[in-house]
């Protein structure tokens, strides 16, 4: 019995040490397995820790990028400011060489070069740009500029914006750092001071340090190459230069008919603060009867400040009060007989520009009585009458007459021989021809007929009486030939007789001859009863007159008196006749060589209209397109055919600038008060007592022209003279530039950022 509870207690203890040995590996590999956990946690956070060092390096990435765009960005600004700056500067600077050109024209082949270089030397416009003759804008000096400008703006906003301190006192990045697997974010400072670019890179160091609650920290260090990029933007710059032949509108008024004024006082130009501002006047007027420019309003005033032209006559018909600030072209300038107590004065403008003068291929006449002509400048008479067929084709009896350029005076004189009217000329005189008396004349040598020519240069009413006397002292003219009565011949013209010829020589008596002899009557004859019973008083010459026949001034008789020294001068005059009224203010081109005057003086006038396929014209009238456009006080009125513009109708008194162009007659009626150009292609008549005040600017003319342009005024002005020497043209210079996107030359902000020596510190 023993035996058996033995072995049952037995098997208990074995059980209970077999649960033993099992709690104890149990506990073992319990314990194994905690610390195998806690040392799998502890790796976890370490790699953890790298992966947040690491992104602190990565975020470091995105903000150099982000200043990167910002720079490029800043810089490309930058750099399109000074570009722009660049250009406007010298746009105003050529512009303002355009306009000087035009406001001082000179003759190329002597001053371009010169004149160019001493301009642009006193006028700056920028260091970076070239223009040639053609307005061609040469930029390469610009895009070189550009780039270094380009790249310095890049350096200096990143060197600015990349980097900030920290609180500990530390060079950090100036940025935000997002780091998303923690609440706690990576310490990213750099390494050594902060860095500048040298030469064209800037080396930025960085330590990324993590390290979290529990002490684990990592470290990883790198460097990023931060690069200068190339400019990458291109400038598309587009020099639209268009040059307008400026003949016809550079006038206030430009007339291809005649002009007469009507009634009521006329105002042209402007004086502002004492500065006078010219509104010119061409009118190339119809050959005959009231052929040119006609003054026919009673009792008014005429204030004209600006050259007037005109290839017939400047008359004044009515008694008024005429004064011109500027110079007189005309074939005549006549004061009428029924103009009496008539003032005509030709002052001198404010600016240096030669004024204040007369030039006629005829006659400056002073017909009426009570009346004034006072000249402050010269008067240039530039016509010796051997043109006799200039403009008078088939009329030899009076050719040489209308083309042989004299002072007449033809005013009534008291039983003293005072003249009631007065004629004065401040300067000095060109006096080319003689006087004509209008009688039928025929010389029995050479048979010449048409009027009869006198001596004088100066020729007043009732003078001619000079020739109806012979001379009975020893005169001689040129090569010792006898001009008393041995040697005279006198012929009856109905109803005078008068010295016609030379008797010895078989010859007419020249006016050089004549005019020694007008002043040799006066020496023999003043000395005798009743005295020689010629005219001296009433007109007054400047200084020096280079005169054909004789002249009469301050009761002095002076002979021929033409100084070959001044030939060069006179054809100075005359070339500046031609180019007023034949070309209409351009200078035509004559060889030095070539001295005809047939040279000097083309044998008519262009028109104004006509169509450029088939005639010498300044406008096409076939590019004209029809348009009455009023709007903000600025009327653009182009009309084919006749027209009456009426500034006291509701359609135009609102009118106060812009620009009228008509090709048939203008009448203008009402009150008038406008500042532009008026282009007629027939007659133009002023009609109303309403005062008439036109004043011209060009550059608002011109930048009406230009920005109506491609509508209404392409192709209408015409240069068609191809001999000037002169520019004929105002050249507008439009500019817009702006960038140019090509795609492949982006700048790639991923080419510019480079990372190095990556490594893990700790």
């Amino acid at each position: 019995m023993g035996m058996r509870r033995c072995k049952k207690g037995s098997s208990l203890i074995l059980v209970l040490i077999i649960f033993s040995v099992l709690s104890l590996l149990g506990t073992a590999f319990l314990g194994l397995t905690l610390s195998n956990y806690k040392y799998n946690f502890v790796k976890g956070k370490v790699k953890e820790n790298l992966y947040a060092s690491e992104a602190g390096i990565d975020e470091s990435y995105k903000i150099i990028g982000s200043v990167i765009d910002n720079a490029i960005n800043y810089s490309n600004t930058e750099v399109e400011v000074f570009t722009k700056g660049e250009m406007d500067k010298e746009i105003e600077k050529q512009q303002a060489k355009a306009q000087e050109i035009i406001n001082n024209p000179k003759e190329k082949s002597t001053w371009e070069v010169e004149w160019e270089t001493n301009w642009d030397r006193v006028h700056y416009g920028n260091d970076y740009i070239t223009v040639d003759s053609n307005g061609i804008f040469t930029t390469y000096e610009l895009k070189k500029e550009q780039k270094i400008r380009f790249k310095a703006e890049y350096k200096k906003y990143i060197e600015a914006n990349l980097f900030d301190v920290d609180a500990a006192g530390s060079v950090i990045l100036k940025g935000d750092y997002s780091y998303k697997l923690s609440e706690k974010k990576p310490s990213v400072t750099l390494v050594g001071p902060k860095q500048s670019f040298v030469t064209e890179l800037l080396s930025v160091k960085l330590k990324s340090i993590f390290k979290d609650d529990k002490g684990i920290e990592k470290i990883i260090g790198a460097t990023y190459d931060v690069s200068v990029p190339e400019y990458g933007q291109e400038y598309n710059v587009d020099m639209n230069t268009i040059r307008i032949p400026n003949m016809v509108w550079s006038k206030a008024l430009a007339v291809d008919g005649n002009m007469f004024v009507e009634e009521g006082n006329l105002i042209v130009g402007e004086n502002k603060s004492g500065v006078d501002i010219p509104a010119d006047i061409y009118v190339k007027g119809i050959n005959g009867a009231n052929g040119g420019i006609n003054f026919n309003a009673e009792k008014s005033t005429a204030r004209i400040i600006g050259n007037i032209s005109t290839a017939e006559d400047f008359t004044i018909n009515q008694k008024s009060d005429n004064t011109i600030w500027g110079n007189i072209f005309a074939k005549n300038v006549i004061v009428n007989e029924t103009a009496i107590g008539s003032e005509l004065k030709v002052e001198k403008m404010s600016s240096p520009v030669e004024s204040g003068s007369v030039y006629t291929t005829d006659d400056l006449e002073l017909n009426a009585n009570d009346s004034t002509v006072d000249i402050k400048g010269g008067f240039y008479g530039i016509d010796d009458g051997s043109m006799d067929s200039l403009g008078e084709k088939g009329n030899t009896a009076f050719g040489k007459a209308n083309k042989s350029s004299t002072i007449i005076v033809n005013a009534d004189s008291d039983t003293a021989l005072n003249l009631s009217s007065t004629l004065s000329i401040a300067g000095d005189s060109i006096i080319s021809g003689v006087g004509y008396i209008d009688i039928p004349y025929v010389n029995s040598f050479i048979l010449e007929t048409g009027q009869y020519q006198t001596g004088e240069s100066v020729a007043i009413k009732g003078n001619y009486r000079a020739y109806t006397y012979p001379l009975t002292g020893n005169i001689v003219g040129k090569n010792d030939v006898k001009l008393d009565e041995s040697n005279i011949i006198f012929e009856n013209f109905d109803p005078l007789t008068v010295v016609s010829s030379l008797n010895t020589e078989k010859r007419p008596l020249l006016a050089q001859e004549k005019s020694i002899y007008f002043k040799a009557y006066d020496d023999e004859y003043k000395a005798k009863e009743g005295g020689s019973g010629l005219i001296l008083n009433g007109v007054t010459l400047g200084a020096e007159t280079i005169n054909t026949g004789a002249i009469v001034s301050n009761g002095i008789i002076t002979p021929q008196h033409v100084l070959i020294d001044k030939e060069q001068y006179i054809v100075e005059k005359r070339n500046e006749f031609n180019k007023m009224v034949n070309n209409m203010g351009a200078k035509v081109k004559i060889p030095v060589s070539e001295k005809e005057k047939r040279d000097t003086y083309p044998e008519k006038t262009n028109d104004i209209f006509g169509n450029n396929s088939t005639d010498a014209c300044k406008i096409d009238s076939s590019k004209l397109v029809e348009n009455d456009k009023l709007e903000n006080e600025e009327l653009i009125l182009i009309h084919k055919g006749n027209y009456i513009l009426d500034f006291n109708s509701d359609a135009k008194k609102a009118a106060k600038k812009g620009i009228v162009i008509i090709t048939g007659d203008l009448t203008i009626k009402g009150g008038m008060d406008f500042t532009g150009t008026i282009i007629v292609g027939g007659n133009l008549t002023v009609q109303g007592s309403e005062e008439k005040k036109l004043e011209y600017d060009r550059t608002y003319i011109s930048q009406l022209i230009l920005s109506n342009y491609n509508e209404l005024f392409n192709g209408v002005f015409i240069n068609d003279n191809t001999k000037n020497v002169e520019e004929s043209y105002d050249t507008f210079i439009n500019s817009s530039y702006g960038l140019k996107i090509d795609a492949d030359k982006l700048i790639q902000k991923n080419n510019l950022i480079m990372i190095k020596n990556w490594t893990i510190i700790k």
